[in-house]
């Protein structure tokens, strides 16, 4: 199945990674990048997302077009909007005019609450829309699943920031280019494949 668009919704270490993967492999797709959070020093310091010190304070999806314009040559449209119901996704796909038309949407929230709130199940009107959940747990594992495929999730009752442990970015950065590499045989096979990775290394289909 050939999406002509992509929505990406978040703009951290998975939604940034994935992003900068797809518009190598899938250049000729028009991409958006949702999120409404701003850089800050501990988003750039680790090194598992792609930003810099001199985008501080900058809007993430703003940091994000410049970096795709300046690493591709790739112009990404870019929404600052916080998602708090789910009648935003719709508003989103509104506003973009990509309601009609065959459409990727990707969620990378950091959050279980939005993750599970992204979810064909939940909506009678699906239109042509595919939706891939690219996600990784404080455990440091990792997954892609298609919606097909998706249950709701829960988030740890303390936080941990994964992007602060040993290994972090390897982690993410392998997680990141497999998560594209199923998206590519959506694109090109019309394949689903809904996968596991963990801090091993290990990969399996679920």
């Amino acid at each position: 199945m050939k999406f002509e668009n992509i929505i990406i919704f978040g703009c951290g270490a998975a939604g940034a990674n994935t992003l900068l993967n797809l518009i190598r492999d899938l250049p000729d797709v028009n991409y958006t990048l949702v999120d409404y959070d701003k850089v800050e020093e501990r988003n750039y310091r680790v090194g598992t997302q792609p930003y810099l010190k001199s985008h501080l304070g900058k809007y993430k999806t703003q940091a994000m077009q410049m970096i795709c314009m300046t690493n591709a040559g790739k112009k990404i449209d870019i929404i600052n909007r916080k998602i708090e119901k789910r009648e935003d996704f719709a508003d989103i796909l509104i506003e973009k005019n990509i309601a009609f038309g065959k459409n990727l949407l990707i969620d990378a929230f950091d959050k279980a609450e939005y993750r599970n709130m992204l979810s064909l199940k939940k909506y009678e009107d699906k239109k042509d829309i595919a939706i891939a959940h690219v996600g990784f747990s404080p455990l440091k594992n990792g997954s892609i699943i298609w919606d097909d495929m998706w249950t709701d999730i829960t988030d740890l009752k303390k936080p941990v920031d994964v992007c602060t442990m040993q290994g972090a970015r390897s982690f993410i950065m392998a997680l990141t280019s497999i998560a594209s590499m199923a998206i590519l045989d959506y694109y090109y096979n019309d394949v689903k494949n809904n996968l596991y990775f963990d801090s091993y290394f290990k990969l399996r289909k679920l």
